[in-house]
């Protein structure tokens, strides 16, 4: 019994090692891959000498160093890879800014960064070094492009990992899968020279990718960007642009049991030519879960049999999800600053003025979750990925609080839902029509309507009037709000509601901004038709602090901002003049503050002030109009 347990463990150690060469063989190292100095092919290194990273920069005089620190860096990517997929001990390349591509003077289009081992490969370091990446400022490009007219057929191909495979901060551009046939990266395993041109990824247990862009890259076949067959990948503050796939997923390809997931991306101009899925195709079987998403400007969102599970992202169609689940998502333009130029005019990606971003109404700002799967602290520029209590949808987040730039027109309107923060009810054209900031974490749609006639002045009650510009606002399901809640107005409704003689005490204007008579007039109440009149509950009067009103000298744009409390209804603007009355003779202009006396019939909502310890006797026709008050006040 002895000597079986003995045999046994042996055997079993002999099976063990057999399986380690065996990887060695057909994993780690692509064995049938060309090799120019590296991308495959086995190295002949002491990987016990090596700890658990391997540093790269290309600004290095030549390639003779051993990798082992910045000072003695490897010159070319592609031969770290080559000591990395050999020795097990690598953990980690950290690369510095600059170009990369596959090969150091061979235009042979099979040559690829291979990645045959557990690793991660983190961009963003600056020439020399340093123990901090940043992408933003230290770019770090892979590229497809060997020579003048000649592109790679894949820029990066991950095989066979277990582990884990993560690349952060790096740009993919320019491959080209135009290639006909396949070439073998395994034993008895092959992959398409016309399928991945950036990234071709096969049978891996988890491929990350993070603050990366895919752009400009074009596959004959399937997955312009991004093949994956038999892969789980996860895309955290990615992009995806410009690339296009001849038959399907000009962005994104899934095969044979992939599944990806995606939180705050961006897919934006990817197409496919004669398949589907301008931005994603995924197979029957393929499942991709979406987060916080972008997919807008492409050939269309996607296609293909697989599941697609899609939380508060924006989307540019309303594609089958084949069974999936569809919670909080938009369908209307997110408003790119401009699709066109990417990188924006400073020509750098990741930046404050990349075309990607979005104008500051956008639709997409404050409407993401939170609690994402796989979220980041921080978005594609470095800063805080959660600024105004909700994260933005997409990888950048907008650091500004929605403002409004001009007046909404008679008829605006639009639905919007809201979480948490202060939250722009916009327009398609990133026009904000209100803002609303709730008290506590909601979750509810809200509607706008904007309306001016530009005529008249809405009226109640025949006598009370208001400014022409007002504004009805209603949560979907039918419900209260508290809050606060921000409208505009421009300084030519308050200057024509001045003129007219109703308004004893002005509202404030660009020359005069005394802003204490300004008050807000809430119908409470659900109205189609908007009007005053058209509701039966009481009015309520709403005094916002002088602080919440604010005046523009570049957009010539009033804001008001009040505080809510239960029903939202339609919103006007008045002013406020109390009547007060220091005597008895109601009839006598002189007993009146300012010598001003109300006139036969007082209005809605106005007031008339009796000071103690007078009485007064009303020895005139005088007619109180429903809402308005008589009271007494105490001389200070």
């Amino acid at each position: 019994m002895k000597y079986f347990n003995l045999s046994f463990s042996k055997f079993f150690l002999l099976l063990i090692l057999f399986l380690y060469i065996n990887t060695k063989l057909y994993s780690a190292i692509c064995q049938f891959c060309p090799n120019d100095n590296g991308g495959g092919g086995g190295s002949s290194v002491d990987c016990t000498t090596y700890g658990e990273t391997i540093y790269v920069d290309i600004s290095r005089p030549n390639d003779n160093g051993d990798g082992k620190s910045w000072a003695n860096a490897k010159k070319y990517l592609h031969t770290a890879l080559d000591i990395a997929n050999y020795c097990d001990e690598i953990q980690r390349i950290e690369v510095a800014q600059g170009v990369y591509k596959p090969a150091i003077t061979s235009t042979n289009r099979d040559l690829t960064f291979f990645v045959g081992n557990d690793i991660t490969i983190q961009g963003g370091y600056p020439s020399g070094g340093n123990t901090n990446p940043n992408h933003v400022l230290y770019q770090t490009i892979l590229s497809g492009v060997l020579a003048t007219g000649i592109e790679t057929y894949h820029i990066m191909v991950i095989y066979n990992q277990i582990g884990g495979v993560s690349v952060h901060g790096c740009i993919f551009q320019n491959g080209f899968a135009d290639g006909t046939g396949s070439l073998q990266i395994g034993n008895s395993v092959y992959m398409a020279r016309d399928d991945g041109a950036a990234v071709y990824i096969k049978d891996n247990t988890a491929v990350n990718f993070k603050n990366c862009l895919f752009y400009n890259n074009v596959a004959n076949d399937h997955g312009g960007a991004v093949y994956s067959f038999a892969s789980t990948t996860n895309f955290v503050n990615v992009i995806f642009a410009n690339n296009t796939a001849g038959v399907n997923g000009g962005g994104l390809y899934l095969q044979t049991n992939s599944e990806s997931n995606l939180t705050n991306c961006t897919f934006a101009n990817n197409y496919y030519v004669s398949g589907g899925g301008g931005a994603i195709y995924n197979t029957t079987g393929s499942n991709i879960n979406v987060y916080n998403t972008i997919i807008w400007s492409n050939t269309n969102s996607w296609n293909g049999g697989g599941q697609r599970n899609v939380w508060y992202s924006l989307i540019q169609d309303s594609n089958t999800h084949n069974g999936g689940s569809s919670t909080n998502n938009i369908y209307i333009d997110p408003e790119f600053v401009n699709s066109a130029n990417i990188a924006g005019p400073d020509g750098d990606f990741f930046t404050i003025d990349d075309g990607l971003m979005v104008c500051t109404g956008s639709i997409i700002i404050n409407r993401g979750l939170n609690t994402a799967l796989n979220i980041s602290n921080l978005d594609i520029k470095r800063d805080n990925r959660k600024f105004n209590e909700q994260v933005d949808i997409g990888p950048y987040e907008n650091e500004n609080y929605p403002k409004g730039y001009s007046a909404p027109a008679h008829g605006d309107s639009t639905v919007a839902r809201v979480y948490l923060g202060k939250t722009s009810i916009p327009l398609e054209d990133c026009k904000v029509l209100s803002i609303l900031t709730p008290d506590n974490a909601i979750n509810y749609q809200f509607k706008t309507v904007v309306r001016h006639i530009n005529s008249s002045f809405p009226t109640y009650n025949q006598y009370t009037k208001f400014v022409d510009r007002y504004y009805y606002l209603e949560r979907i399901p039918i419900g209260d709000f508290n809050g606060k809640i921000t409208l505009f107005f421009t300084n030519y409704d308050f200057v024509q509601f001045n003129d007219d003689p109703y308004s004893l005490n002005n509202l404030p204007i660009a020359s005069n901004q005394i802003k204490n008579h300004l008050r807000i007039i809430k119908f409470p109440g659900v109205s189609s038709t908007y009007l005053p009149d058209s509701y039966t509950a009481e009015p309520e009067i709403i005094d916002p602090a002088d602080a919440d009103i604010s005046y523009s000298l570049t957009t010539l744009i009033w804001t008001v901002t009040f505080e809510n409390t239960g029903s939202l209804g339609t919103y006007f603007v008045t002013t406020k003049y109390d009547y007060i009355l220091n005597g008895t003779d109601f009839s006598n202009p002189n007993n009146w503050n300012n010598n001003i006396k109300p006139n036969a019939i007082l209005p809605s909502l106005n007031r008339i002030f009796v000071t103690y310890p007078y009485h007064c006797t009303i020895n005139e026709a005088f007619e109180l109009k429903p809402f308005s008050k008589f009271d007494f006040i105490t001389p200070i």
